[in-house]
């Protein structure tokens, strides 16, 4: 008599550390990530900003809509895909303009290409110009308020 096993597939909630890895991130360098909000010693709200961002803590139509809070999950500024945070951070229509002028305003101000990936973006740039990823996330959360 044959038995087929099959495996069992468990579904494990999504953490901020499996998300930080899909973005390219490995087990050896992920702590900078986690440290980097709290480099930012000038400004609290960057720092609480970017703490939020890591663990997934900012409410999007997503969350909202899974806690029955509202009626669908659709994003308010483009109504063409669902509110998530990547969504609203990366891949938005009004977000991909943003970061289009961020990207011409920063070379136009520093004579330095910058290239914003999606990883970028959400942590920060760890190279040896610190100046260089405070003030991205710095000139980011102004934005951000003004929107």
């Amino acid at each position: 008599m044959r038995v087929l096993c099959y495996a069992k597939k468990v579904f494990k909630f999504p953490t901020a550390k499996s998300k930080i890895i899909r973005y390219g991130f490995t087990q050896h360098n992920i702590h900078k990530v986690y440290e980097l909000p709290f480099q930012i010693k000038s400004d609290i709200k960057t720092t609480m900003f970017q703490y939020k961002i890591i663990h997934n803590i900012p409410p999007t139509k997503v969350s909202l809509f899974k806690a029955k809070i509202c009626d669908d999950d659709i994003c308010p500024q483009c109504l063409a895909d669902r509110h998530s945070l990547d969504h609203m951070l990366l891949r938005c229509q009004l977000s991909v303009s943003f970061w289009n002028l961020f990207q011409t305003w920063w070379t136009g101000k520093t004579k330095e290409n910058v290239t914003l990936t999606e990883s970028v973006i959400l942590y920060g740039i760890f190279d040896n110009r610190k100046h260089l990823r405070l003030e991205l996330l710095t000139s980011y959360s102004k934005v951000l308020h003004i929107l």
